[in-house]
């Protein structure tokens, strides 16, 4: 067996890390397997990343042929005894299975599940539609936070590089293999960073700037946008631009714009204690029934839920689900409410922001 090892850089870290766990408790794992199924493959590489004299300390175990790999495994468990906390990159469904058998097969104790363990494909997958990734491949959250990477292979297309390096035990096949272990690791301290659009999306905006525009859309008719810039005191790492029905949503680090239609519309406000109100169809409005008393019968009928509204014209936006401010819609059952765009809410900042977290929350929710 041949072990390797080296120091990253200081920076490769940028997320704050305590806030998963102490640094000394953490490590960091990566396997590469001759095929996927343990019982007619084995582990020829380890890849494990830990804190050490304030670095991040990269080390790495190959197995230079099949009859290392009971070696390679008892040094792997020695080192994953002294953590506390198992970070690793859908390891849930394949690294920490596969370890576990090939341990068994040896006759080897081993008992992942007393870790603290974190599945970084587990965390990031719901994010892969704010993100704009499609999916949530390692290599593609990487290019998301502008990490490129030397490995250019993925770990079936190295089986063969290995077994070349079992009958030669050449130099280049090695630096292929570890390169692209190391380049997993490395991966995985990185991608920690994407926790921040986690926090995005929590933390409290501040809006800097309000307007409503005027343009032409697609059919040839005039339309209208209210634009709201704000800034987050979280950063993410990469850039991430959505829209889902008519909303859009662009996020370029810390700042962010949200672009929402304007309509203009005659809607109904419901009440909802309809049995205290009388509709008057004449009028196609509702009345309160303290009122409603004093107009002849004739002209009036008891309001159900359907007729207990008031119309208004006016200028509206998307609901956010969430502020307690009236809501408008074209019928009781509609599932697009709305609020009045006016200068009261547009001059309150406080309410805007909350607006707009609410908004993108349903974005990320997509």
């Amino acid at each position: 067996m041949i072990v390797t090892d080296e120091f990253f850089e200081n920076n490769c870290i940028t997320y704050d890390v305590k806030r998963i766990a102490a640094p000394s408790d953490i490590l960091f794992l990566d396997i590469e397997t001759t095929g996927l199924t343990p019982r007619n493959s084995y582990i020829y590489m380890v890849g494990v990343v830990y804190f050490l004299d304030n670095r991040w300390y990269y080390k790495n175990l190959f197995a230079t042929s099949p009859a290392d790999e009971e070696v390679l495994l008892k040094e792997l468990i020695h080192i994953i005894s002294t953590f506390r906390v198992l970070i690793h990159f859908n390891g849930t469904r394949f690294d920490l299975p596969f370890i576990t058998n090939r341990c068994e097969a040896y006759g080897i104790d081993i008992n992942l599940s007393a870790l603290d363990s974190h599945d970084l494909y587990k965390d990031f997958k719901p994010l892969r539609f704010i993100l704009g990734t499609g999916d949530c491949r390692q290599k593609t959250l990487e290019q998301f936070i502008g990490l490129n990477r030397e490995d250019k292979y993925s770990g079936g297309e190295l089986i063969p590089v290995y077994k070349h390096y079992c009958s030669f035990c050449d130099d280049e096949s090695f630096s292929l293999l570890y390169q692209h272990n190391r380049d997993d690791l490395y991966g995985m301290l990185r991608l920690l960073d994407i926790f921040s659009v986690f926090d995005f999306f929590e933390a409290p905006l501040s809006i800097t700037n309000v307007n409503i525009n005027s343009y032409i859309n697609f059919t040839g008719e005039s339309a209208c946008e209210l634009l709201i810039s704000f800034e987050s005191r979280v950063t993410i790492p990469g850039r991430i631009s959505t829209n889902k029905s008519s909303v859009f949503l662009t996020i370029d680090g810390s700042n962010g714009l949200l672009r929402l239609p304007v309509i203009e519309a005659k809607l109904n406000y419901y009440y909802k204690n309809y049995k205290d109100y009388y509709y008057l169809p004449s009028e196609n409005m509702a009345v309160h029934k303290s009122v409603g008393q004093f107009v002849d019968k004739e002209f009036r009928q008891k309001a159900t839920a359907d007729t207990a509204y008031t119309s208004k014209e006016s200028t509206y936006i998307l609901w956010d689900g969430t502020l307690l401010l009236p809501t408008f819609s074209t019928d009781r059952k509609s599932k697009d409410k709305y609020i009045e765009l006016n200068d009261e809410l547009i001059n309150n900042k406080e309410l805007l922001a909350e607006y707009t977290l609410n908004i993108i929350k349903r974005l990320r929710e997509k």
